[in-house]
């Protein structure tokens, strides 16, 4: 899953609530956002894989890590 600039601020209780139901088998998550929220990203997808486009951990390009989530 790529995710742009989703704050995952409490009032976006809708989507919150979808990605809980939906989301379990998300195994990779990019998060492209100037300031990420990891830490409500991690409480959404516990399991996944998480980089941003700001940490070392992405320092891939884009390409490169939708190449590594493909498998």
């Amino acid at each position: 899953m790529v995710v742009f600039g989703f704050a995952f601020n409490p009032y976006d209780k809708a989507v919150f609530l979808f990605l809980a139901r939906n989301g379990s088998s998300i195994a990779h998550v990019l998060i492209i956002d100037i300031k990420p929220n990891v830490d409500a990203a991690h409480q959404l997808w516990p399991r996944a894989a998480l980089a941003t486009t700001g940490s070392e951990a992405a320092a891939k390009s884009i390409r490169e890590w939708l190449a590594d989530s493909a498998t």
